[in-house]
């Protein structure tokens, strides 16, 4: 395994992923606003409206350094990263009908329950896999989306959004610890085990979990 190629993905990674769980901390905090505004017929806030756009942004900075990583490993480890960066385009598309009042919100939470079962499998996928250098992170980052698979199914019944949104706040938290883990992993343990692996026999094939 290419150390600098992963150490420079992980680290683009990383800060999309932080500046997007923030985003996401203030969107959860304001649900409540906006969706009294939408109520009374007022104009959505001018944050709520940047907000998924910047998302969005961090989004696709992130979709590119999966997009790589996935090139890095083979066999179900770069399936699993395949369907993270499926996941993540189901994100980006989820922001921007988040500029839809309650209508928009309420599809984006659906599709959040979708990516939320895809992002559960893929990682829990990288956490069994012997040569992916952050298995503890990925199972972080899975415990973070079974809790998001609550948090969006919560933020589709009336009057309970809110704890769904609180959840959300959770969820965002874990993510930013999983990927503190994804930057101090070693790649030194994998890298060998992946040469092991292609030494021996790579024609082996692997079972596919999705």
């Amino acid at each position: 395994m290419d150390a600098r190629r992963w150490k420079s993905n992980v680290n683009s990674i990383f800060w999309a992923v932080v500046f997007n769980s923030l985003i996401g901390m203030v969107m959860s905090t304001v649900t409540i606003i906006t969706l009294v505004a939408a109520l009374t017929g007022a104009a959505s806030p001018w944050y709520m409206i940047v907000l998924p756009l910047l998302s969005a942004v961090c989004e696709i900075v992130i979709l590119v350094g999966f997009t790589d990583l996935a090139k890095m490993f083979a066999g179900n480890t770069a399936k699993a990263l395949r369907q993270v960066r499926t996941g993540i385009i189901l994100e980006i598309i989820a922001d921007l009908l988040m500029l839809i009042p309650i209508v928009g919100t309420i599809i984006a939470n659906i599709l959040g329950i979708i990516w939320a079962i895809i992002y559960v499998k893929a990682f829990g996928t990288l956490r069994d896999a012997k040569e992916f250098p952050a298995r503890d992170a990925a199972n972080l980052i899975r415990i973070a989306f079974i809790i998001a698979l609550v948090s969006y199914a919560l933020c589709i019944i009336p009057l309970v959004g809110a704890l769904g949104s609180g959840l959300g706040i959770l969820v965002d938290i874990l993510i930013i610890v999983g990927w503190i883990k994804f930057k101090t992993a070693s790649v030194s343990s994998a890298s060998s085990y992946s040469y092991r692996e292609s030494s021996s026999s790579y024609s082996a094939s692997r079972v596919d979990d999705f």
